[in-house]
């Protein structure tokens, strides 16, 4: 079976009232299932959501360049300025997960 690494993969972490997106770039569904309950272990099962894995992961610096990138659709994939967390507090035993 081929399964598919392309996808970036979507985090909620909330942490003492701050709500943070954080994304992961290739990586599958199972791994982005099992960090997700590695997180819930470590953070606690309110904290931390895995909302999906998606095409493309796009962020954009205010409403103008929002409105210009909906309303003009790139013409090939494109990923910009994809959030990675850089230190997990406490989460042990983590690999890279685009090799998987």
């Amino acid at each position: 079976m081929n399964m598919r690494h392309d996808k970036s993969a979507v985090f909620q972490i909330n942490d003492r009232g701050v709500v943070r997106l954080i994304c992961v770039r290739e990586i599958t569904f199972a791994d982005a299932a099992g960090l997700e309950t590695a997180l819930r272990n470590s953070f606690g099962a309110d904290h931390v959501t895995f909302l999906g894995r998606f095409d493309g992961v796009e962020v954009v610096s205010g409403l103008s360049e929002f409105l210009h990138m909906a309303l003009n659709p790139p013409q090939g994939p494109r990923v910009l300025a994809p959030v990675v967390p850089g230190d997990i507090r406490g989460l042990s035993g983590s690999r890279d997960h685009s090799q998987s």
